[in-house]
C-alpha cells in the first residue's frame, strides 16, 4: 500500500498508516484487551488496530480528528456492532464525560501522530480518569525518554509524570517498512499499566507538576536555584533549602538526578511548607 488507498495521508496531520497486520495484531496481544474490555483507540487512521481490536474487545471507540477517514472508517465497521467511531481531535475529546466515575474503564490503544505524542499521553494521565492500560506506538526516540533513568540525557518532565500515573514497559520496536508512508525515525510499542504507588502520593498533583517543570526547566542550575521562582512565585532561599532537607535532598544536586520518590517528597515538603 503506497499510502493512495481510500485515503491519502496527509503530512500535516502526521499520519504514517500501519500496514503490516502482522504487526497491528501482536500490538492488540500485547495489550492484553479481552472480550469484558472497552477500548479506546486514538487516531485510528486506515483500521489497521480497529480490526483485531473489534475481534478482541468488547466495544471499540475509535477517535478520529480526518473527517476523511472517520467516514471511511464508519463504512469499513458499519457491520462490526461494537466499533464507534468519533470525529474529533483527542487533545478536544471529553473523556471524563465518555468515561464517567463507576463506568467503563478503558483499555488505550494508538499508533500516535508523532507530532502530538507528549500532549496526547498527559492529556490521557492527567484527565482523572481511570485506564486499565496503554499500548501505544511513539517515535523511539520519545520512548527513550519515558524509560530514560535519572541522570541521562533523555530524563525529563515526560519521564517523571508519565512514571508517577504508570509503570511503563517496551513491548517491540517496529521497523519504517510496516507504514506507509514510511517515517523517518523508528517506532516503539510501549505498555502503560496503573501501578500502586504505596501511599507515594503527591498531596498536590499540580504543586508536583509545577515542581518537576521548575527542577528541568534550567537542566545546568541546581535544584535549590530552579525552585526558588516556582509556579512563577520567589520562594525564599531558606524555605527552598528548607523543604530539600527535609525531603533528604542535596540542594546542589541538578532535577535530572532526582528520582520519583524524590520529586514527590520535596513537592509535599514544599506543600506542607
Amino acid at each position: 500500500m503506497s499510502g493512495m488507498g481510500p485515503v491519502r495521508a496527509k503530512k500535516r496531520l502526521g499520519q504514517n498508516f500501519l500496514v503490516n497486520p502482522a504487526v497491528a495484531a501482536r500490538i492488540v496481544a500485547e495489550s492484553a484487551i479481552g472480550p469484558d474490555d472497552d477500548a479506546l483507540e486514538i487516531g485510528p487512521g486506515m483500521g489497521a488496530l480497529t480490526r483485531p481490536l473489534s475481534a478482541a474487545a468488547r466495544t471499540v471507540t475509535a477517535v478520529e480528528v480526518d473527517p476523511a477517514l472517520a467516514d471511511y472508517l464508519r463504512g469499513e465497521f458499519a457491520g462490526s456492532g461494537n466499533v464507534t467511531v468519533v470525529c474529533g481531535d483527542i487533545l478536544d475529546y471529553d473523556l471524563a464525560g465518555a468515561y464517567p466515575p463507576g463506568g467503563a474503564v478503558p483499555a488505550v490503544i494508538s499508533n500516535l501522530p508523532y507530532y502530538i505524542t507528549t500532549p496526547i499521553i498527559f492529556k490521557v494521565l492527567e484527565s482523572g480518569v481511570p485506564i486499565k492500560s496503554m499500548t501505544l506506538m511513539v517515535q523511539s526516540e520519545v520512548a527513550d525518554r519515558l524509560l530514560a533513568p535519572p541522570g541521562t540525557k533523555e530524563y525529563g518532565v515526560l519521564t517523571v509524570t508519565a512514571a508517577y500515573h504508570c509503570k511503563i514497559s517496551k513491548v517491540m520496536d517496529v521497523h519504517p517498512h510496516s507504514f506507509s508512508p514510511q517515517p523517518g525515525v523508528g517506532s516503539t510499542v510501549l505498555r502503560f499499566v496503573p501501578w500502586d504507588r504505596g501511599g507515594l502520593d503527591a498531596a498536590d498533583i499540580d504543586l508536583f507538576r509545577d515542581v518537576v517543570r521548575a527542577a528541568f526547566g534550567m537542566r545546568r542550575k541546581t535544584v535549590a536555584n530552579a525552585l526558588r521562582g516556582y509556579r512563577g512565585r520567589a520562594m525564599g532561599g531558606a524555605a527552598v533549602l528548607g523543604a530539600l532537607d527535609g525531603a533528604g535532598i542535596d540542594g546542589g544536586r541538578r532535577g535530572e538526578t532526582l528520582s520519583l520518590p524524590e520529586f514527590i517528597a520535596l513537592a509535599n515538603r514544599m506543600h506542607g511548607g
